[in-house]
């Protein structure tokens, strides 16, 4: 069962949603195993992946619940965030301006955004009139749904696994209205584009998924 202290870090975790501090990391640790790590919103050599945590310590095969549920509070940095938006932002111009054919990356979002039926010019102008108001607005809508989302973890839910059993963006069976389902790079550009925030329903109860069904304060 969730203690009364977890409950309490978790509320107050999210009244400090608003602070600025250092580098953002989580020390968890395996309920059965013992085995600490952190979770880190530092990059992972890209600013792709700025916008997601990610566990640098040995999962020694234990479940996000088992990482999760021990957590007596989770910071979340909504500035970090931001900067995130921002980097997209310039990202997209870049690629439709210079983009590096000989970068897959690059050939892989250029033809995305060709792909969304926009004329170039057009494409252009709705990237460069995306304020930074419009982003902080995104920007606060996302930090509900990380909220959200890593309560469902402490409240039992695995998230959304791909064919290994680990939680990705490339999942069997996605649905993107479910608070554990995780964005891909396109979904994270459509933040930027169209302001549009994906895992803002109810948890789902979609095979093989199941994350209403499985949500619990109980261990």
């Amino acid at each position: 069962m969730l203690s009364s202290r977890m409950l309490r870090g978790w509320l107050f975790a999210f009244a400090l949603l608003g602070l600025r501090a250092e580098e953002p990391t989580l020390v968890v640790q395996g309920k059965q195993t013992g085995v600490q790590g952190t979770i880190s919103w530092q990059s992972q050599g890209s600013a792709e992946y700025r916008l997601c945590a990610y566990w640098d310590g040995p999962r020694d095969g234990m479940p996000s619940r088992e990482l999760f549920q021990p957590v007596e509070f989770c910071r979340i940095y909504p500035g970090r965030i931001f900067y995130t938006l921002q980097w997209l932002k310039a990202d997209m111009l870049r690629c439709l301006r210079a983009p590096n054919p000989q970068d897959v990356d690059d050939r892989e979002q250029a033809a995305w955004l060709m792909a969304l039926g926009i004329p170039m010019d057009q494409l252009v102008q709705r990237i460069q009139g995306v304020t930074d108001a419009s982003l902080q607005a995104v920007t606060a809508r996302l930090v509900t749904w990380v909220a959200i989302h890593e309560g469902g973890h402490a409240c039992g839910l695995e998230g959304h696994l791909n064919g290994a059993k680990i939680e990705d963006a490339a999942c069997a069976n996605p649905v993107s209205s479910c608070p554990m389902q995780y964005m891909d790079r396109w979904a994270k550009r459509r933040l930027v584009l169209f302001g549009e925030v994906p895992g803002t329903g109810t948890f789902c109860n979609s095979s093989p998924h199941h994350c209403y069904r499985h949500l619990t304060s109980k261990r």
